[in-house]
């Protein structure tokens, strides 16, 4: 086998290990039976053929959902040729026509996207947004879900959780929906700044029934204005935006709503579950998340950059000890 196909290979045994994963999770949450009739799980090979098909004969590149039938991938793949001529045609025809009247013209893509037996049926209104879709923190809605399974405290208790940064706020659907699928109320707050991930989320959120509240602001240590760029498929605040080549956008930024911690504690009082994913920043504002919200029983953390010796002894006087670590992410679990 030709090394690049192996890797490939490789790739998709590595996918469905996880796949497996996700389904024992939700077998733990007694799920099932609620969503178990989403699709029926393929072999590591067959998986390697769509993947190979798709990305080396037909070039469409790697942003696809393995876990729908071939023939689907077939007949969506010749679908797809003749859709990408046709918006393009309409593209080109638009730029010389000043329409008198409205008229909306956008074309999202439609998708579903899977986690184990949970789905949900979403829209794609931009490429960033569409790889989002396949590439999204899935890791990090596995180690809180392994929390939730294998703690008593959650068992029929209400969950609140908060995710700052949520970007298209996959992490925060799912979970509402997975709560949701196994009869346990929740209380889910999105905090996001990026106004093409807002409007994902807002859909999706909609579209599948779910209760999310969404903020939409940029969090730090104080309120006030911050720079803010679009970079593609995430948003830069403040000095990173600063650093942003800027090739989605013109090289422009904006500015956006910059909410102190403080502030948020007007918004959600008593958060026990926090995911934090903001982009190179999220060490700044873990002190006053702290002194804030002072009944976080887990805290789920991406640093991009490896966790300073500072801030590790900040979460351990606040007695939220490491637990887990996989990746970037690092799942911080209060003592007594």
């Amino acid at each position: 086998m030709k090394s690049k196909y192996k890797r490939k290979l490789q790739e998709v045994i590595k996918s469905s290990e996880h796949s497996k994963k996700e389904y024992l999770i939700l077998n733990n949450l007694g799920l099932a039976n609620n969503l178990n009739s989403a699709f029926k799980k393929k072999s590591n090979n067959l998986l390697a053929l769509k993947n190979i098909f798709v990305t080396k004969i037909l070039k469409f590149g790697d942003g696809f959902d393995d876990k729908v039938s071939l023939l689907n991938v077939m007949t969506t793949s010749i679908w797809l040729g003749v859709r990408r001529i046709l918006v393009g045609t309409i593209k080109i025809l638009d730029r010389y026509i000043d329409f008198p009247f409205a008229e909306g013209t956008d074309l999202p893509f439609v998708r579903t996207i899977h986690y184990g037996y949970a789905q949900l049926r979403v829209k794609s209104f931009s490429k960033g947004i569409d790889l989002r879709c396949k590439y999204w923190k899935r890791e990090a809605l596995t180690m809180i879900l392994e929390e939730v399974a294998t703690s008593n405290q959650y068992s029929k208790s209400k969950i609140n959780f908060m995710e700052i940064g949520a970007a298209s706020g996959i992490v925060s659907l799912f979970l509402a929906k997975i709560l949701k699928g196994i009869g346990l109320e929740y209380n889910i707050m999105s905090i996001e700044p990026n106004l093409d991930n807002l409007i994902f989320l807002e859909h999706a959120c909609l579209s599948n029934n779910l209760d999310i509240s969404i903020l939409p602001v940029a969090v730090g240590t104080k309120d006030g204005w911050i720079e803010f760029s679009n970079d593609g498929t995430r948003g830069l605040v403040g000095n990173e935006a600063q650093k942003s080549p800027g090739k989605y956008n013109n090289k422009s930024r904006t500015t956006k709503p910059l909410m102190s911690i403080d502030r948020l504690n007007e918004y959600y009082k008593n958060p026990e579950i926090v995911y934090v994913d903001a982009f190179l920043n999220e060490q700044i504002i873990i002190k006053q998340l702290l002194e804030n919200f002072p009944g976080i029983q887990i805290l789920l953390i991406e640093f991009d950059t490896g966790i300073s010796d500072d801030t590790l002894q900040l979460l351990e006087a606040a007695s939220l000890k490491i637990k887990t670590i996989s990746g970037f992410n690092y799942l911080f679990k209060r003592v007594c």
